[in-house]
């Protein structure tokens, strides 16, 4: 009697067993049994390789090519329920309905609500420093370049005052990864280009030696300082007076002062 082994394919199995069952002798009920054992089994094996290759299929750690479709309509979804209504009012459940996916994709690619309002957060700045970074002018002497970045900081932070002062308003109140995300991505990427601005400056005798992390942060805390009294306290943001200042920060950074 011909073996059946696991891997061969059903229509293959069922050709087999057939043909065991239709060669076994009338009237010897053995060899029908075996036969119809056979085709038991591979229909079971078949029915549940099947199941098996669907759960991998559709399985997080097997994600299909539209991997990346899932994850950005959950973003995309998120950015409008937190612009609309904020963190506390948005619920895991609208944003999963509105991104046509689950809750446990949510959680599969970004963790947590925190984390994918942290991603959020990234997003924003992350823009925020690629349209400063092209505003900046190539040729021009470090302190035209600090000056041009300050006005390009605060003319985005006007442009995009509704949904940046949105942000604000919750990161200072929420604390956690949001918090910890908008402070490293505010120092890594927003102010890098500024890093950059003020290193060329003392390298070029310029500016007088010191901590480069410790100049820029100083000229963004001035910006920031007129920025948090406009969204907290509804003061006016007159773009001469953060300037102004900024540039007395340099005087007295000047390696001439």
């Amino acid at each position: 009697m011909p073996v059946l082994l696991p891997s061969q394919p059903l229509g293959t199995a069922l050709k087999v067993a057939l043909k065991v069952l239709h060669e076994a002798p009338h009237g010897n009920a053995m060899i029908a049994r075996k036969g119809a054992f056979i085709l038991e089994m591979q229909v079971f094996n078949a029915s549940v390789s099947s199941s098996i290759l669907g759960v991998l299929m559709s399985s997080p750690q097997n994600p299909p090519m539209r991997e990346a479709e899932v994850r950005e309509r959950i973003f995309a979804s998120a950015l409008r329920h937190f612009s609309q209504k904020g963190f506390a009012a948005t619920s895991l459940r609208e944003i999963s309905l509105d991104a046509q996916t689950t809750k446990p994709m949510i959680y599969y690619y970004f963790g947590s609500k925190e984390g994918l309002y942290g991603n959020i957060v990234r997003s924003i700045l992350e823009e925020m420093a690629d349209a400063i970074r092209s505003h900046l002018p190539g040729e021009a002497a470090p302190q035209e370049q600090v000056i041009a970045y300050c006005e390009s900081y605060l003319e985005h932070f006007l442009a995009q005052e509704e949904i940046i002062a949105l942000v604000l308003r919750e990161v200072f109140g929420l604390g956690g990864v949001p918090m910890a995300t908008f402070s490293q991505t505010l120092g890594e990427r927003v102010r890098q280009p500024l890093d950059e601005i003020v290193s060329y400056g003392m390298d070029m005798g310029v500016f007088r030696r010191d901590g480069v992390a410790t100049c820029a942060t100083a000229i963004t805390g001035i910006l920031n300082m007129f920025i948090l009294a406009h969204v907290f306290g509804g003061a006016d943001i007159d773009r001469e007076a953060p300037l102004t200042q900024v540039r007395y920060y340099i005087c007295g950074l000047s390696a001439q002062s």
